[in-house]
């Protein structure tokens, strides 16, 4: 302590030219600065859980094969089925399998896609089921 002893005892200067700052406001100074900008998200997308996309086997294959048949039967009526896809997912492996109602406008076969009555499509080869009242006759 000896070489301080002129010195541990004074008062902390005051500034001249502007008034001191509270702890809140100097705290705030700082609160912008992010050392590691993007972590939070990083983490949080981390902790997003995807699910894999589930291989179908032949014989669901055969099965939506006859429902699309039926569905191209019935286009003109603008038929409603009860879909069930995969959505793939932009930001990492895997995506979400959504299920839904869909008013079908048509089926390319070359795009091999659905197109809704919204003009949304969905990639036939995404589908897993396909529901609704029009497969009625195919379970009688």
């Amino acid at each position: 302590m000896d070489n301080y002893d002129d010195i541990i005892n004074l008062e902390h200067p005051e500034p001249i030219n502007h008034p001191r700052l509270s702890m809140d406001q100097r705290a705030g100074q700082f609160s912008s600065f992010a050392a590691l900008s993007g972590y939070e998200d990083e983490v949080v997308e981390a902790g997003r859980i995807t699910e894999n996309e589930i291989n179908i086997t032949d014989d669901i294959k055969d099965e939506l094969d006859k429902r699309l048949g039926i569905i191209i039967k019935d286009i003109n009526n603008k038929p409603t089925v009860n879909i069930t896809y995969f959505i793939k997912d932009n930001k990492k492996s895997g995506g979400k399998y959504i299920n839904r109602d869909i008013k079908i406008k048509s089926i390319d076969l070359i795009k091999n896609q659905i197109i809704t009555i919204n003009k949304e499509t969905i990639r036939i080869e995404d589908i897993i089921k396909i529901d609704g009242d029009l497969f009625k006759e195919l379970y009688k």
